[in-house]
């Protein structure tokens, strides 16, 4: 079996216990979005790439004023 990409027990670190689910959610999002940018080389605003990660299904659109 192949895999898209191995993860290195040595960089996994415990995620700080967050009062609510939501901010766990966004702690291991925002995570998942710096490991992206510096495996990728790129500097992309880390709500761009939960975006993506998404498919915008995590946060509503901007409101337009």
């Amino acid at each position: 079996m192949k895999h898209a990409f191995r993860l290195n027990p040595d960089k996994l670190v415990r995620p700080k216990q967050w009062p609510s689910l939501l901010g766990w959610h966004l702690n291991i999002f925002a995570g998942a979005a710096l490991a992206f940018n510096h495996r990728a080389s790129v500097e992309l605003p880390p709500w761009t790439v939960i975006g993506h990660f998404t498919r915008d299904n995590i946060l509503s659109p901007p409101l337009h004023t």
